[in-house]
């Protein structure tokens, strides 16, 4: 009997192996030939994880929702230039607020100097440029939507524009308002974030900085309504959203006045969402023309200067969602900063107080409204 069981032994052992079917869901993958396999020990099934298992979403998914930042004017010249060169840092003017440029998709600015590479005018007084490698401090801080229709868009002439084109392109940052000829500078540009489209068209009061007498075909200007409401026109048809920016206004006056208010109009009409301004240096009133928000002047940014008030500004977060076909405008929230040095941070208590009272608006929060409260 025992050579039987011998055999016995033998004959299982040189049995051919079972044919593979399909691995069950969910379980070990099958061993291969070359695999052993041995029973963990029990501190090995201490150690091993609990099985989890996945839980279903509750309900449809989030909606698409896009943040940006919409702040005045930014300057990398004359004073700004003086703080960034003693400190040897290209990125102060935007190291107050870091964290709030992290949080947001972009932010959209209005460029108060151009990056020429070579100063064929020098830079003092009202006469700016900024060097190149600069640039780095707007891009890494997401300042990608950039306005150049202004007073100092040729403060370098018309090369010093091209230059400032083509580096912010060389960069993947976008400008308009300014181009080589009317058409170039009218053209609209539309950025993409989360799936939602957001439309930017700019003009400015002046060509040069003499008040707007001269006109010159590189620069957008808001007395042109036709070209503004024909650029709208277009974007509302390859945009879901629609800001027109005006670079206008009485420097130091903290109301808006009749060219200002025209551009507004005319913007709103044409079918813009959001009307944004900028050149006064200090903020301006507030007003929802036709439920369209329109900020008359957001103040500085980044900027030099110590007249009244000048030392303050606004910068304004818009939250974008997305429901089915249809965006809106699910959040508007104003910023109320102060600039030290050239560098703004945001600020509390009786300064923004004052700053939301020159712009006259109730709360930070505009959108959604408050409800009303029963005194």
């Amino acid at each position: 009997m025992r050579w039987l069981c011998l055999l016995g032994v033998v004959l299982l052992a040189c049995a051919p192996a079972a044919p593979k079917g399909p691995a069950a869901t969910g379980g070990p993958p099958a061993a291969t030939a070359s695999s052993t396999w041995s029973a963990p020990s029990s501190s090995e099934q201490a150690a091993a994880p609990p099985a989890t298992t996945a839980k279903p979403r509750i309900g449809p998914p989030p909606s698409p929702r896009l943040r940006f930042l919409s702040v005045g004017d930014v300057l990398l010249s004359r004073g700004v230039a003086e703080a960034i060169e003693a400190e040897g840092d290209p990125e102060l003017p935007f190291s107050r607020m870091a964290k709030d440029f992290a949080r947001v998709d972009f932010v959209f600015a209005n460029l108060e100097c151009p990056f020429a590479k070579k100063t064929v005018l020098p830079v003092r007084g009202n006469i700016f440029n900024a060097p190149q490698p600069w640039i780095t401090g707007l891009k890494k801080h997401r300042f990608t939507v950039l306005n150049l229709a202004n007073n100092h868009a040729l403060d370098q002439g018309e090369q010093g524009l091209y230059d400032t084109i083509g580096l912010l392109r060389e960069h993947e940052l976008t400008g308009f308002g300014a181009g080589r000829n009317e058409r170039e500078a009218w053209a609209p540009i539309v950025v993409e974030h989360q799936g939602i489209r957001i439309g930017f068209v700019g003009a400015s009061y002046a060509s040069i900085n003499d008040d707007g007498s001269t006109y010159l075909k590189q620069v957008a200007r808001i007395e042109d309504k036709g070209r503004l409401q024909r650029a709208i026109a277009d974007l509302q048809t390859r945009s879901d959203f629609v800001v027109a920016t005006m670079h206008a206004g009485i420097e130091y006056v903290p109301v808006a006045f009749g060219p200002q208010q025209l551009f507004a109009k005319a913007a709103v009409e044409a079918g813009a969402d959001l009307v944004i301004g900028a050149h006064p240096h200090v903020v301006q009133p507030v007003v929802f023309m036709d439920g369209v928000p329109v900020f008359y002047s957001l103040g500085n940014f980044i900027f030099d200067q110590t007249k009244k008030h000048t030392d303050e500004g606004a910068a304004v977060l818009a939250e974008l969602v997305r429901d089915g076909d249809d965006v809106r405008l699910d959040r508007l929230e104003v910023w109320p900063v102060v600039i030290e040095g050239g560098v703004p941070r945001r600020v509390e208590g009786p300064r923004s107080d004052g700053v939301l009272a020159r712009m006259k608006v109730p709360s930070a929060v505009l959108i959604p409204k408050a409800p009303a409260t029963d005194n």
